[in-house]
């Protein structure tokens, strides 16, 4: 089961994290968090007296992946940009420092071609697993084709404004299984 999204669900006495895989599949992990005031009364501790008992199924989370891309250098049809590397490589100083991430693979520059592109997205579908987290971050240029109303990325090594040089931003079909 491939996780997407949690949703954090408040009630009184619960709180329920619920993962939902694409398939509508769900699994999650409740917490009751019922408070004894007789024991809580007058302290200065609030949350003595908690019961926290964990209930139902215990979520699975497995490696996290993260394919980060920035592009700066552009010729022909597109103009250079000034931060899209810069932001790119503090998003994963950031994760590194910050986050647990299991693996990464970064595209800076020329190295961010349309057919490295493809193949960072072969390795995250070869190795990513239903149990993992991917983060897919991109900064360069985009460009949305109006009359086929898709948006694409533009890669490093894009110097005319066809289609065939883009990738498609729309990323849904990569990870549906």
């Amino acid at each position: 089961m491939k996780t997407k999204t949690f949703f954090l669900l408040f009630t009184f006495v619960f709180i329920t994290f619920t993962a939902f895989s694409q398939s509508g599949e769900s699994t999650y992990k409740s917490l009751n968090l019922s408070k004894d005031p007789k024991k809580t009364r007058g302290t200065a501790d609030p949350l003595s007296g908690l019961n926290v008992a964990l209930e139902e199924q215990e979520m699975i989370i497995g490696d996290y992946y993260a394919l980060i891309i920035g592009i700066d250098k552009y010729s022909g049809a597109w103009q250079p940009l000034n931060n899209a590397v810069r932001d790119a490589q503090t998003i994963k100083q950031t994760l590194e420092t910050n986050y647990k991430v299991d693996h990464f693979k970064t595209l800076y520059d020329e190295e961010a071609s349309r057919e490295n592109i493809i193949k960072a997205f072969e390795w995250l579908m070869k190795s990513a697993q239903d149990n993992d987290n991917v983060l897919i971050y991109y900064s360069g240029h985009g460009e949305y084709v109006r009359n086929l109303d898709k948006g694409f990325w533009v890669p490093a090594d894009a110097t005319t404004s066809s289609v065939a040089n883009y990738y498609p931003a729309d990323l849904r079909c990569l990870f549906q299984r």
